[in-house]
Formats: structure tokens, C-alpha cells, sequence
């Protein structure tokens, strides 16, 4: 029987044993200790690694995906190599003989693995490119797993069709560490065609829908590299307009808010809403967020008919749907008011897409 721990909860057969942020050493305790489970899968979070260390010993694999420009300046964290650093301490829990999956299109996991690999682990890569030396690559369309294809991206829902590039990396990785710890290719085939970025299955990471005949999407999107992803998609998506909900923790610098709105309007919105966080002030005052994103927003070029200011993300979600018509696209970035936002989007007519819809 499986299990998994991840920022949603603790998950034992596919039910809820705990909800929230288990990322850290108490979620892979309360999952290794249920009598039934006879695999695990962890997700490792910074924090917990930096505050507790790692969780156990004798791990089967590990998986590194990226590091990018966030939570820079907590825990002792100053620079991308000293997260890659503290990432890669999951590769010292495996065990020998066990292997440890990396992206191959970060250098700097990379280096830090070879670092820290124990003696008696391999290391494995994936790519998003064509390299038949990685343990998964795509190479036309195609997902490959080792020397031979797995599946189209066109049928790995998750990925939108291959327009998530940041899913096609997730599922590469994913892949390959299934592969590592001996699981069978028609079992990860299965799972990476049955995974849909739905409520029930991503809840708030790439959630798709219809309403009133425009597409709106709800994501978890906080950082530049995130935003920079999802603007790809957004760009690629045939909207007539589009508009972008934006908002942060006040605990962010100048420099990482210009950044995340730099890469916001990449995504070529005709409008943008930001929205005050009223849980994740940190220090600002009431106001000041939105007042900060506004400013940089204008010194960016938007123009001021564009530009909306919401005290709230329920707040937000309402101007967005009120602005919104037949065709655009909305990206609706959700940090503290998933459940009100959904609620907002049931009661507006939204149906939940599980895919890339025909006639996209």
C-alpha cells in the first residue's frame, strides 16, 4: 500500500490522514509509522531539512528538481548554491545501492549531488531535451523512459500537452525515480496518463476551468521561475485577453518583487489585479503590498487603466470575474483563499477542465 506526504497533507490510499504543509520530518513519521504502507513517497521541504535534518536513513531513491530565487536569506541561505546545497542533503539518506535522480538542466543540483553523493548511490538525470543519456528525456512529443518511449505528452494530462513545462520536468523526474526503485513501466505509464491537474488530484497547482466561456486557471504560482512557467503557458494559450491576480508575502525584497512582476507581465496580461495578503504581511503595513506592486507595475510600463488593486484575494477573484468575457484567460495566482476562491468559481457556472480541452 502507498502513501505521500506533501505541502497538501498526508495521503494513506488515497485518503486524507492529515491536511496542510507536511513537508518535514513529523509527516514522514506519521506516515512510516501507519501498519499498512508498504511504500512512501516524501516530499522534503528546505525548511524542515535546514531545522531538523533529514527524516531517515536507508531510502530506496531521492529526487532533486530545481532550486530557484526563493526564501533566499532564511536559514542561512544567501545564494542558489547554498540551496542547491541544503536540496541535495536527501541524497545522503539513500541507501547504497539506491539511486539519486537529478534535473539535468540545473547545474547547480547537479554539482551539489555529485558532492554529496554517499558511496554505492548512483546518480541519474532527466532532460527536457533530446539526450539519450538521460534515464528520461522527451525527444518529439514523446516522453521517453531509458531507450525506449513511454508515452505522448499529449496524453499525460498534467502537462497541458506538453504547454506545462515545469509538469513535463515534474513528470521526468518522477518517471525516472520510479524506474531507479524498480517500479514497472506500465505502472508509471498508468500513473503519470491518470494524473490530472484537477481539485481532487493538484489541488491549487494548475487547476483548470470554464466559466461564462473564459478559461481561468488557479495556481499556487509565488516566485519568479514559477511565474515564468506559467506566462509561458498563458502566452501559448489562444486567449483575447488575459488577466493576472498578483501578490506576495511581505517578507520579500525589492529585487524578488520586481522580478515576479517582471516575469507576470511576460505573460502579455491586459490586466492586472494586485492583492493584498492579509495573513502574510509580515512586517508591511496594511496597503503597502499592493501600493509596492503598483508602483512597479507603472515603472514597468503598465499602463494605468490595466491596473486594479483588490484587498483580498476573495476580493480579487470577484474583479476578475466581473472583467472577464468569452475567450480571455484567467491567471488566478491563489495564496491564502483557495476554498473561497473555488466556492467563487462554482457559483459563477465554472465547470473544472481535466486537461488540455479540444479545440485549444
Amino acid at each position: 500500500m502507498a502513501g505521500n506526504t506533501s505541502s497538501d497533507g498526508v495521503v494513506v490510499r488515497g485518503e486524507w490522514i492529515e491536511r496542510g504543509d507536511w513537508t518535514g520530518p513529523g509527516a514522514a513519521r506519521t506516515l512510516l509509522r501507519h501498519p499498512e504502507l508498504t511504500f512512501a513517497v516524501l516530499e522534503t521541504a528546505r525548511g524542515g531539512l535546514l531545522r531538523r535534518g533529514l527524516a531517515l536513513n536507508g531510502a530506496d531513491g531521492a529526487l532533486l528538481t530545481n532550486v530557484s530565487d526563493d526564501h533566499l536569506g532564511d536559514w542561512g541561505l544567501f545564494t542558489l548554491e547554498d540551496m542547491a546545497w541544503a536540496k541535495a542533503t536527501v541524497a545522503e539518506g539513500v541507501r547504497p545501492g539506491g539511486a539519486v535522480v537529478v534535473n539535468g538542466g540545473c547545474p547547480l543540483c547537479q554539482a551539489a549531488v555529485a558532492a554529496r553523493l554517499p558511496a554505492g548511490v548512483r546518480s541519474l538525470h532527466f532532460s527536457a531535451r533530446q539526450d539519450p543519456t538521460a534515464a528520461a528525456w522527451v525527444q518529439d512529443g514523446q516522453l521517453w523512459l531509458g531507450d525506449a518511449p513511454l508515452a505522448p505528452l499529449d496524453e499525460l494530462p498534467i502537462t497541458l500537452g506538453g504547454l506545462a513545462s515545469h509538469n513535463v520536468e515534474n513528470a521526468l523526474g518522477a518517471a525516472a525515480l520510479a524506474a531507479a526503485v524498480g517500479l514497472p513501466r506500465a505502472a508509471i505509464n498508468a500513473g503519470l496518463r491518470g494524473l490530472r491537474p484537477t481539485v481532487a488530484e493538484s489541488r491549487g497547482r494548475l487547476n483548470m476551468f470554464s466559466v461564462g466561456g473564459a478559461w481561468a486557471i488557479v495556481d499556487f504560482c509565488h516566485n519568479p521561475d514559477g511565474m515564468r512557467r506559467l506566462a509561458s503557458v498563458a502566452r501559448a494559450w489562444p486567449a483575447k485577453r488575459r488577466l493576472v491576480l498578483l501578490g506576495q508575502s511581505g517578507d520579500r525584497s525589492q529585487a524578488q518583487l520586481t522580478a515576479l512582476t517582471r516575469e507576470a507581465l511576460a505573460a502579455a496580461p491586459d490586466r492586472v489585479i494586485v492583492k493584498e495578503l492579509p495573513r502574510h504581511l509580515l512586517g508591511r503595513a496594511p496597503g503597502e503590498m499592493t501600493e509596492v506592486f503598483s508602483a512597479i507595475l507603472r515603472g514597468l510600463g503598465l499602463r494605468e487603466t490595466a491596473l486594479g488593486q483588490a484587498a483580498n484575494e476573495p476580493e480579487a477573484v470577484a474583479q476578475a470575474l466581473a472583467w472577464a468575457k468569452p475567450g480571455d484567460l484567467l491567471l488566478l495566482l491563489i495564496h491564502e483563499e483557495l476554498d473561497a476562491t473555488l466556492a467563487a468559481l462554482m457559483a459563477a457556472g465554472a465547470v473544472a477542465i481535466d486537461g488540455v480541452p479540444a479545440g485549444r
